[in-house]
């Protein structure tokens, strides 16, 4: 038969097939707050540290640290948690929402892999996967290339630009002999120079707030 999913209390009417059903929707757990102590680790070769502790969650471009701040590609979040098998019932669903995401996220819960999330809502039902007690969480953030070329726009420039056009006035010599880059070495390159060393950093990573929340399901008759 047709459900009906409430997300929050309260009493609600429901006008069905045959009769008009009230519903009073109590006791559904409060939602759990994570956005606090992530681990979050780094591909090597990006100028990121192998990983770093989050006490809570931020954009990326606002830590203190250069290779954090100005990183591009995908990092990996990942935390343990628990929660009380009290909050669990049959007529529940449990769901994970990652509030702000900039701007792709790859869920893996207890190592099941629950999709990619590329758009807003970033909300994901996890009711198969979640359990009782210690439950382990991977969420693989993709973010833009801008935050990694404003990053070595800080850097010596080994390449000329137009001022008409933004175009490469000429191919670098590193580049048409195949030589290593001038230290200290950006690591992006462009035939447009994109991006300025002030423009504003694009918010990067796992922002939040991230909870998890449960429905209660009525299935109608």
């Amino acid at each position: 038969g047709d459900k009906v999913e409430f997300l929050s209390e309260g009493i609600y009417k429901i006008k069905g097939r045959k009769d008009n059903i009230s519903v009073n929707v109590k006791n559904l757990p409060k939602p759990i707050d994570l956005s606090q102590e992530w681990t979050v680790a780094f591909p090597e070769g990006w100028g990121a540290p192998a990983k770093i502790e989050l006490d809570k969650l931020i954009s990326l471009s606002e830590h203190d640290e250069d290779g954090v701040k100005y990183f591009s590609g995908t990092c990996i979040y990942s935390k343990t948690f628990s929660i009380d098998k009290k909050l669990f019932a049959s007529n529940r669903s449990v769901y994970l929402d990652l509030g702000e995401v900039n701007i792709i996220a790859e869920v893996i819960i207890n190592g099941v892999d629950m999709g990619v999330l590329w758009k807003k809502p970033f909300v994901c039902d996890i009711s198969k996967v979640i359990k009782s007690g210690n439950n382990h969480i991977e969420i693989k953030i993709t973010n833009l290339w801008g935050n990694r070329m404003i990053g070595d726009e800080q850097l010596p420039a080994d390449t000329q630009y137009s001022d008409f056009n933004g175009m490469v006035d000429a191919w670098p010599d590193w580049l048409v002999n195949n030589t290593p880059r001038p230290e200290p070495g950006r690591l992006t390159f462009s035939a447009l120079q994109a991006w300025k060393k002030d423009d504003v950093l694009p918010s990067s990573g796992l922002v939040g707030p991230v909870k998890i929340y449960f429905s209660e399901v009525l299935k109608l008759k």
